[in-house]
């Protein structure tokens, strides 16, 4: 495990019920993101309401994956990410997503950030190829977290040598924080 700030320590189940609930609503995010990528992107240029819904449900994905990830950053590290992008940064560096995962849910917080800031800037072509190019990614990345909250509850509060719920032991493995 990277980082010392809470080293030996598992969630609550205030929290772990927390981190599910907003995995939930990851998941949604990604089906109704899904549900507009799956159309043409003919379709959804000329059709306001998948532009519209493709943004929210971007927004909802980057979000709800962030709030996930906090109990595990305040747990695990000795910072405090200020940005949704510092947040999938820092949960690679302590080891808590993949760097990869990591890399395109910040790519996609970048997008989020354009969305709600700036949104009359926002390149909708853009928009449905990146979002329809990262869904996999961040599928991976809600299947990650429920694995490591799997290993939360099967630790029971006790630090072990980590190994990958899957199966599998090293790196690439769920870390408890």
């Amino acid at each position: 495990m990277r980082g010392g700030a809470g080293r030996g320590r598992v969630l609550d189940e205030y929290s772990v019920e927390r981190v599910l609930r907003f995995l939930e609503d990851a998941k949604e995010a990604i089906r109704a993101a899904r549900a507009v990528t799956g159309e043409s992107l003919d379709v959804f240029l000329r059709d306001i309401r998948l532009r519209f819904a493709l943004r929210y449900a971007l927004v909802q994905l980057v979000e709800s994956l962030a709030a996930a990830l906090a109990p595990w950053l305040e747990y695990s590290c000795d910072r405090a990410p200020e940005t949704y992008r510092q947040v999938f940064m820092l949960a690679a560096e302590c080891g808590i997503l993949p760097a990869d995962v990591a890399r395109v849910l910040a790519a996609l917080a970048s997008l989020r950030n354009m969305l709600v800031h700036r949104y009359w800037s926002v390149d909708d072509e853009r928009l449905f190829r990146e979002t329809r190019a990262s869904l996999e990614v961040a599928e991976r990345a809600v299947e990650w977290l429920r694995r490591l909250v799997g290993y939360q509850r099967a630790a029971g509060g006790e630090e072990a040598e980590h190994e990958d719920p899957a199966g599998g032991e090293g790196e690439g493995s769920p870390r408890s924080p």
